[in-house]
């Protein structure tokens, strides 16, 4: 019978041990970003909820695709913004500025007439190999 509790209670001293350790890992946040300049309200949101993220002390990735690559140019239009916020592209080099990473999908940089060069610093042309290395078992995934 000694042998059984001290088994039990050993094993919910590891149970709360791992617990802990899980806790204590933060995850990854990825946010996906699909709109463009016709709807800065979720481009904001988006950023809004990566600075977030990163106040959590998690690590962040954005991914822009579809209309929103221009967000990450170097020419981007200062009143690219939602409301009273700092302009996107404002928002955006905060966050790169905080570590963030940021992939922009090569085939929708073409289809908007961007090239490499035309992105600033800290921004990246992505390949499937570099954004889905950012996945993971403690990777969270937001789309706007």
């Amino acid at each position: 019978m000694k042998l059984s509790s001290a088994l039990t209670v050993t094993l919910a001293a590891l149970v709360i041990l791992l617990a802990g350790a899980a806790a204590a890992e933060k995850s990854t946040i990825l946010i996906n970003i699909t709109s463009g300049p016709e709807d800065l309200h979720k481009a904001t949101m988006a950023l809004q909820l990566g600075g977030h993220a990163m106040d959590d002390g998690r690590d962040l990735a954005v991914f822009l695709n579809v209309r929103s690559p221009i967000f990450a140019t170097k020419d981007c239009p200062d009143q690219l913004s939602f409301g009273k916020n700092p302009p996107v592209k404002e928002m955006l080099a905060a966050l790169v500025k905080r570590g963030a990473k940021v992939h922009v999908c090569p085939h929708c940089m073409e289809a908007l007439g961007i090239s490499a060069g035309d992105l600033i610093d800290g921004a990246q042309t992505t390949n499937r190999e570099k954004l889905f290395g950012l996945l993971g078992p403690n990777t969270h995934i937001f789309g706007y």
